[in-house]
Formats: structure tokens, sequence, C-alpha cells
């Protein structure tokens, strides 16, 4: 490898996503992502809410993509899944279906990008990317859900 450095991941990176980051549990869960679930509780201080991730490690320079799947107490619309997307401090929504949010877009800012938004009854999924560097790991989709869930529960 080029940077010398052939056992820092477990497979070759470049050109490839590797589904692990950190060691593996005996829950089966990667160190990232047992913080991702931790950060995610303690957050929403919510310490017996189910998330359930997967990191996969992608060679880009700068950032952090999720796709992330939030489940709502009632059904809810679209609309007003993106008017509290909209509202939500920090956020930049991409609206447009073909023109979604990635990791060069996000490198260098201090805000979370969502776009590919989809409602479902209860079911709310959708995709953002941050500047790791910027926010944290977990930050990013916690804070959204958090927003979510809180103005969810207002309507």
């Amino acid at each position: 490898m080029e940077n010398g450095r052939e056992d820092a991941f477990p497979k070759a990176i470049v050109g490839n996503a590797i589904p692990l980051i950190g060691g593996i549990g005996e829950d089966g869960y990667s160190t990232e992502e047992k913080k991702m679930k931790e950060e995610s509780r303690k957050i929403l201080s919510l310490p017996n809410l189910p998330v359930f991730p997967t990191a996969v490690r992608i060679p880009v320079h700068t950032g952090h993509s999720e796709s992330v799947y939030v489940e709502t107490e009632r059904d809810v619309s679209l609309p007003e899944v993106l008017e509290v997307l909209g509202a939500a401090p920090g956020v930049s929504f991409w609206g447009d279906a073909a023109d979604i949010p990635t990791p060069i877009e996000a490198a260098g800012e201090p805000g979370v990008f969502v776009g590919r938004v989809r409602v479902e009854g209860n079911v709310v999924e959708y995709w953002c990317v941050s500047d790791n560097l910027l926010k944290g790991a977990a930050t990013n989709a916690v804070q959204i859900a958090e927003a979510l869930v809180g103005a969810t529960a207002r309507v």
C-alpha cells in the first residue's frame, strides 16, 4: 500500500467499503457501532433506545455519512418532516432528490446536510453527511432525530 500501512485495515481500502470500524465484541457490534449506540442513548437520555448501526469504512478524505431509520410514536407526513428539518438549527436540507448531499459538500462546513427523506407511516428515513472533524460521529443523526421526535410529539 502507498502509505506503508498494509495492516491499517482488515481488507484493501482503496476502491472498497469495509463494514467494520474497530474490533468486534461478543455481541457482534464493532467498537464504533457501540459508541454510536451509547452516544445516541446518552444524548437523547433514553438508556434503552433501540439503535442498530452498521459502521462502514469508506475511503473519503473527510466526512461521516449515515443512512438513518427513525420510528415515531405516530404516523407522520412528509410535509411535517420537511418542515422540521427545514427549521432545525445547523441542518441544511437538500430537497431535490436528484441533488443528494455527499461528504465533498460537507467538508469544511459546520452543519449537517440532509437529503433523500422518505416517510411511510411512522417511519422516517433519510441520508445525512457532515464533516467528522466538525461534528461527532453520531451527533448529527441524533440531533436530527431529536428534532423530529420533539416536533412530532407536539403536532
